[in-house]
């Protein structure tokens, strides 16, 4: 897994948005993501709403949520340094 880089956002596909998909999994906020929005590697509505859910229980200050934004990504990837996935 790599770091997540800003900006992702609604009907972006590739690489950068299946390495979102597994950090939101290793977050435990994968389960709006379709099975479908995974393996076209696509940042559909469950990515979204994924994205939004994680902002709102963590209050992270963003002007759109559901967008990985500069704020969101610093946020998840603090998260996943903080769990040892990041050395």
């Amino acid at each position: 897994m790599q770091a997540i880089h800003p900006t992702l956002s609604s009907g972006e596909q590739g690489a950068d948005v299946a390495n979102l998909h597994l950090a939101l999994e290793r977050l435990e906020f994968v389960g709006p993501v379709t099975e479908s929005e995974r393996a076209e590697q696509r940042y559909g509505e469950g990515t979204f709403e994924a994205v939004n859910r994680l902002q709102h229980q963590f209050g992270i200050i963003t002007r759109q949520f559901g967008v990985v934004d500069e704020q969101t990504a610093d946020f998840i990837n603090q998260r996943l340094f903080e769990m040892g996935v990041f050395r």
